[in-house]
Order: structure tokens, then C-alpha cells, then sequence
């Protein structure tokens, strides 16, 4: 598989942010940059994210070792598959979210030029 740069949203960069607050999950971004030589080189398992079925939009899991959790119960990051780079989009905790926010990512995807419903 081609390597791909894997780049972020404005808004996947303020929800890490917000998520590692010094007593919350400091360990977080150490975490993501693991998991940004892993995607960029397609070394992480990957699924289909439910709901978004029109775009190229992925969903896998992220390890946290803050709370040393295994990556079923970490993070879950939802990125958009393009031709020349991966581009995170959303980050959540497994257990605080029930489903990913589809109207919000759709109109994301949309607004930045990524994607259209018409595609």
C-alpha cells in the first residue's frame, strides 16, 4: 500500500486539545503520533464508518495509555480517505459517544471541499 501523509482538521487539533488537559489523558497526543506513522504507512485496521456511507470515510481505533486501556476501550478517530493524504476529522472517546455526529462530519467534509453528496 502507497504511503499517505496523514494530516488534521482545525477541529480534530482543538478536540485532542481539549481531551488532553494535564489530568485527563496526557498521553494523547504521544498516542496519536504512533498512530499517524501507523495510518500514514496502512498499517492500522480500518473500517467503514456507519452513516457516512456516500463519503470515503473511515473509522479505527487509538490506544490509551493514560488510563492504559486497551485500544477497543480508547479512542475512536473517523478520517476521510483521499487520493493523495488521510485527513483526520473527529476523535472521541469509546465510551462517552454512542455514534459518530454524521451530519456534522458530512457537512464538514462539504464545506472544506472534500466531498460532495453529488461525488
Amino acid at each position: 500500500m502507497k504511503r499517505k501523509p496523514v494530516v488534521s482538521t482545525l477541529e480534530f487539533d482543538n478536540q485532542v486539545k481539549a481531551l488532553s488537559k494535564p489530568k485527563k489523558y496526557p498521553k494523547l497526543p504521544s498516542d496519536l503520533r504512533n498512530f499517524k506513522q501507523k495510518l500514514s504507512a496502512g498499517e492500522v485496521p480500518q473500517k467503514r464508518a456507519r452513516d457516512v456511507d456516500s463519503a470515503p470515510v473511515y473509522g479505527a481505533r487509538v490506544k490509551d495509555s493514560s488510563t492504559g486501556v486497551s485500544k477497543r476501550d480508547g479512542f475512536r478517530v473517523l478520517f476521510f480517505e483521499g487520493e493523495e493524504k488521510r485527513i483526520l476529522l473527529f476523535i472521541d472517546r469509546r465510551r462517552e459517544l454512542d455514534a459518530w455526529p454524521t451530519d456534522t462530519i458530512l457537512r464538514m467534509l462539504e464545506e472544506s471541499g472534500l466531498w460532495s453528496p453529488d461525488s
